[in-house]
């Protein structure tokens, strides 16, 4: 078996003790706490996508840590293989509750449920077939990432032709850097189209994917490669693989529109930061610390699933200081047209994957 990168974040958690993994919180004495396990595909310290789980974490321990412990083992690069030794693993631990995610561990997860009936499950960023009756142990949580792919479609449809903004030129061409044509993450690009079209029926969107999560250097060239062709604006969709986006970005002083979690705060060091005018948000961490914070205390509805998106402020368009002080106000104000007109459901979008869309 592969190793596994286990990091503790409670020194009180002993990973093979064993109480109480058929009791209901009511049923605890007060002095016990809730015993939370993350299981990561991918590592920490992504830049990307697992950097806002890290930050739910966080969450976690500083508010819910008098009353809640947690411990993370992070898969790393592995080929799947121990995914549901892993898990299996875990279950029978004194752990309360389980949370991994991704449609990867989707299979695996419902192996373990059913397996371990008494055990409780969260499962982000994907869902199982509850129709079975099979996983009353499970809550699952959807994104709807579509409704703020939407909104940067509009910013980057608006500003492509822009004569308010400098590195702006006259053609209206953007483009897109995805993972890959039927990943979970594409559903952004779904409502980028939608948006982009809206704003401009004539817009061209020029289109890669990168297939693999952690290839920065073939984004990198992509984006380059984008950029040499016209377009000024790039919407990047792919993992940590868009930290070579955003590097090209900065190199060329081209403006880039990132994904979670809010790449300005990440590169604000860098000179160039400016051209990152904003990042699609899919804060997953804190979508997870309000579900420990139910589950915690009885109120999770397990055997269900949800979709989160704008209405829950879970999803949306970051307005950082220099999205505020550079993107125009009349660019501004369509973004935010758009963003209400979604919540009043004035605007309907298109929840398909993206394969063959663009």
């Amino acid at each position: 078996m592969k190793r596994l990168f286990i990091i503790f974040f409670s020194i009180t958690f002993l990973f093979s003790s064993l109480y109480g993994s058929g009791k209901t919180e009511k049923q605890r004495t007060n002095d016990k706490k809730y015993k939370v396990t993350f299981i990561i595909p991918g590592f920490i310290g992504d830049k990307s996508y697992n950097e806002s789980i890290f930050n739910g974490i966080q969450l976690i321990r500083n508010n819910l840590g008098n009353t809640v412990d947690t411990n993370v083992i992070s898969l790393g690069l592995e080929d799947g293989s121990t995914y549901l030794t892993t898990l299996t693993q875990v279950a029978q631990t004194d752990t309360d509750l389980i949370i991994t995610g991704t449609k990867i561990m989707k299979e695996p997860l419902k192996q373990v449920a059913k397996q371990y009936p008494d055990k409780k499950f969260i499962l982000y960023d994907a869902t199982v077939d509850f129709s079975t009756g099979n996983f009353q142990n499970v809550y699952t949580i959807e994104y709807k990432q579509n409704e703020a792919g939407y909104l940067a479609g509009i910013l980057s449809s608006s500003l492509t032709t822009s004569t308010a903004m400098e590195q702006i030129n006259e053609k209206p061409l953007i483009g897109f850097i995805g993972l890959r044509s039927d990943s979970d993450t594409e559903k952004s690009v779904v409502g980028f189209r939608e948006g982009a079209q809206y704003s401009n029926p004539h817009i061209q969107i020029l289109t890669n994917y990168v297939d693999s999560y952690i290839d920065a250097k073939t984004a990198h060239k992509q984006a380059l490669q984008q950029y040499a062709k016209g377009v000024d604006i790039i919407f990047t969709t792919a993992g940590f693989a868009s930290k070579g986006v955003i590097e090209a970005a900065l190199e060329t002083a081209h403006y880039v529109i990132g994904i979670y979690p809010n790449q300005t705060s990440l590169y604000q060091n860098e000179p160039n930061v400016k051209y990152i005018l904003t990042s699609a948000l899919k804060d997953i961490g804190a979508s997870l610390y309000l579900s420990v914070q139910k589950s915690r205390t009885g109120s999770l509805p397990f055997g269900l699933n949800e979709k989160t998106g704008l209405a829950s402020g879970i999803v949306g368009l970051s307005r950082n200081d220099l999205y505020l002080s550079s993107v125009p106000a009349s660019v501004q104000l369509q973004v935010q047209e758009a963003h209400d007109r979604i919540l009043d459901g004035s605007i309907v979008l298109d929840s398909t994957s993206s394969r063959d869309l663009l």
